[in-house]
């Protein structure tokens, strides 16, 4: 199949290359492209690099290059016309029916809108005849009333639709447009009943909308009469406009994009609420601005923003209809974030938006708001608190159930489990706070030893004083070998992630974490983080590939080897995941008590350089003893958790 040229160009325009490549590889951002490892080679260092702007990859490491119906070509082994469907259905874009571009009736549809696209250039040019005319001096004081100088009016096509019936038609109808035509357009209505076509857009300020190569596709109004039944109008949906899937003034905020300024909001893109908060960010030096059509930010207007932007600034107004148009944006959102694509928000002063701040307060004041914008986890954290009291365990439950609810409706895994995280940690220093001081819950807590953690009760000392003769020659105090017994669970850590790396995707914030002394695991420990940033999906073999190009071939047959002698079995790749996880977990909780444990030991014998008697010597004595008793309990009893295990053979 041929596809028409006109709708491959559009698929291109509206697909976000990053967002196509990102789905197979891990791309890091540099400056305003990303880079990630060549699918088509294997590579230690990313020498493949994506521009959204342009549309196109490179590797050079393979000297290929292409879009993204190219890339899904190459790596999914599909034809053109494969591609090309896999795209548009990710997209939502309807294939046009008659899709060879020497079909009769594709070329009747394309001439169709050609003409369709002349018709509305001419329907603007009429339109700001009239603004600039005697019939517009209303609607330039009304302009004038909102600071609206004539550069911005120009620059931004303003006009104005008469208020006679049929004056647009007319006009147009004397040039040679056909009724059909302006109907077509949605410049005209027709009546019912019949007769002649009448104009949609009647004493109205006229705001142009067009498509990302900046041609006219429909109109706004804003009503001049206090009485007329909407206060905006937009265009009906026609053959150029689908209001979902368009953004006013788009095309000019790119291209403020390709100049930005950092930590003010003009290196991204503001997402207001109206076409007057456009008009008046523009005025105020802030050209970057966009707005939605009349209705909630779709899905896909979320996808034309992301297009160009990764964090677009949600700048609605601070009323009841703005906090609820970001709600829903929000709502929205969720499924689609992705690693580095999100929404920001600037919550405005109630009953204001950006066009009053700029009016009243000036143009820096507006700045200052878009300095600081609030991630989207914050606003979902605040208007799911904010609800109702949290007094109640009842209630406290609710809040949890609805924002595990939400986060569950992130299609990602990796930003779903970030979000699960970041929710959990402030669900619990919520309800901490609300019932006072307590020992803060961390993740993997140290199982109950029988002298549990710090501020342990330890027995009455005999006396007070300096330490007697046979007390500073005690083996426990003075020392002696001291050989770390954790080498071998540190091994078994790494072990099972390398068997089992699929563990990473709910651990990684732990496995980062850990405290390792052996030097070389430690190192590999760094190498596997940063391939797991680099790669998606990363698999058993792949991983190894991978870390033996990084030269770590002879740890990994050592480590195999130790396994195997040791009988830790649950290290091996042939164990099932669920209990190697719960091996791996057990371990994690046992290697942090011995951290922790060694810690103590170093605080107690700090403690006793600094002050030496027989309370802080026995202190040290009973922490040793402790210490060598669990490094003994973990030699005879295993990892414990899953019948059956140990750590012998």
């Amino acid at each position: 199949m041929q596809f028409d040229r006109n709708f491959v160009d559009e698929l291109k325009a509206r697909v976000k290359l990053s967002d196509v490549v990102g789905r197979k590889l891990r791309l890091i951002r540099r400056g305003r492209e990303f880079v990630g490892l060549s699918p088509f080679s294997n590579e230690k260092s990313p020498s493949f690099t994506i521009n959204d702007d342009k549309g196109f990859y490179h590797c050079f490491s393979s000297g290929k290059h292409g879009d993204a119906i190219t890339f899904l070509m190459e790596t999914e082994s599909l034809s053109f016309q494969e591609a090309v469907e896999k795209l548009a259905g990710d997209l939502g874009m309807e294939i046009p029916r008659a899709s060879f571009q020497n079909s009769e009736e594709q070329r009747q549809r394309q001439a169709r809108r050609v003409t369709l696209y002349t018709v509305m250039q001419q329907a603007a040019a009429f339109f700001a005849a009239q603004l600039d005319g005697p019939s517009g001096a209303g609607a330039r004081a009304y302009l004038d009333r909102r600071q609206t100088p004539q550069d911005i009016r120009k620059a931004m096509g303003l006009g104005y639709a008469l208020p006679l019936r049929t004056a647009l038609c007319d006009a147009l109808i004397k040039s040679g447009v056909t009724p059909d035509q302006l109907v077509e357009s949605g410049l005209a209505i027709k009546p019912d009943t019949g007769g002649l076509v009448y104009d949609r857009f009647r004493d109205r300020i006229i705001f142009p909308i067009t498509d990302n190569s900046d041609r006219v596709i429909a109109f706004g109004g804003r009503a001049m009469s206090a009485d007329a039944q909407a206060k905006y109008l937009n265009s009906p949906e026609t053959p150029l406009f689908h209001k979902g899937d368009v953004l006013y003034n788009l095309a000019s905020a790119r291209r403020a994009l390709q100049v930005p300024v950092k930590g003010n909001g003009r290196d991204s893109l503001i997402v207001a609420e109206g076409y007057m908060d456009v008009i008046a960010l523009t005025r105020a030096g802030i050209p970057n601005a966009v707005a939605p059509l009349g209705t909630a930010l779709t899905e896909a207007q979320m996808a034309l923003l992301w297009r160009l932007t990764p964090e677009p600034i949600l700048c609605f107004d601070g009323d009841g209809a703005g906090t609820r148009a970001m709600l829903r944006a929000v709502e929205r959102a969720l499924p689609l974030l992705a690693p580095g694509r999100s929404l920001r928000f600037v919550l405005l002063p109630d009953g204001l938006d950006p066009d009053d701040i700029i009016s009243r307060q000036g143009a820096a004041a507006m700045e200052a708001l878009l300095k600081t914008p609030l991630p989207l986890a914050d606003i979902l954290w605040s208007a799911e608190t904010s609800r109702m009291p949290l007094d109640t365990p009842e209630r406290r439950a609710g809040l949890e159930q609805r924002l595990n609810a939400l986060v569950a409706t992130i299609a990602d895994p990796a930003v779903r489990k970030y979000y699960q995280n970041d929710m959990r940690q402030r669900i619990g220093a919520l309800f901490r706070a609300a019932s006072g001081p307590s020992i803060p819950q961390q993740p993997y807590n140290t199982p109950q030893r029988r002298y549990p953690g710090r501020g342990r009760q330890f027995p009455p000392p005999v006396g007070v004083g300096p330490a007697s003769t046979e007390l500073k020659r005690t083996h426990l105090v003075s020392g002696g070998a001291n050989v770390y017994a954790g080498a071998r669970r540190e091994r078994l850590l790494l072990s099972i992630v390398l068997n089992h790396p699929v563990l990473l995707d709910g651990h990684i914030e732990v496995f980062s974490g850990l405290t390792l002394r052996v030097p070389k695991l430690d190192k590999l420990r760094s190498e596997i983080i940063e391939l797991t940033a680099l790669l998606c999906d990363l698999e058993k073999e792949s991983l190894r590939s991978h870390l033996i190009d990084r030269g770590h071939g002879e740890l990994l047959d050592e480590l195999a080897r130790a396994g195997e002698q040791s009988g830790d079995r649950f290290s091996g790749g042939g164990a099932d995941h669920s209990n190697a996880e719960a091996i791996w977990i057990d371990t994690v909780r046992r290697h942090r008590a011995e951290t922790d444990e060694a810690q103590e030991i170093e605080e107690a014998k700090q403690t006793l350089a600094e002050s030496f008697s027989d309370e802080n010597a026995r202190k040290l004595i009973i922490l040793k003893q402790q210490s060598a008793k669990d490094a003994e309990d973990e030699q005879i009893g295993g990892l414990g958790g899953v019948p059956g295990w140990s750590l012998k053979p």
